[in-house]
């Protein structure tokens, strides 16, 4: 007789363990558990940066990503902006080049050499 042998990815076996559980649950232990999740998101942490829920988090790098999404938009569709900005990175570079020279060369040894030492792992 042949063998079968089965295979069932991490997300199919999640997703089952879900159901399992779900079906097993009553009614009333289903709704207990509804709303001691919405609870847990809604509740402030106290050890999370800012003491922020988890809710308040999500909704707040949702609103960063759009963010960004716009800055980028604005400055990849707008050639006056990124020649303006071009300049400006051109200009701190040249202040720090000059202004801090030996400083510049010390960092950029400092952090040359650090990138070296981890390639010798």
């Amino acid at each position: 007789m042949a063998d079968v042998k089965l295979s069932i990815g991490e997300d199919q076996m999640k997703g089952l363990v879900a159901a399992a559980i779900a079906d097993a649950l009553t009614p009333e232990k289903k709704e207990e558990l509804i709303r001691g999740a919405i609870r847990n998101l809604l509740e402030t942490k106290s050890a999370s940066y800012g003491n922020r829920s988890e809710l308040q988090s999500a909704f707040d790098e949702a609103v960063r990503w759009q963010c960004r999404k716009a800055v980028e938009s604005l400055i990849q569709d707008d050639p006056e902006i990124t020649k303006q900005l071009s300049a400006m990175i051109a200009e701190s570079a040249q202040r720090v080049f000059t202004t801090n020279r030996e400083k510049c060369i010390e960092k950029m040894a400092a952090s040359l050499e650090q990138g070296l030492r981890l390639r010798d792992y």
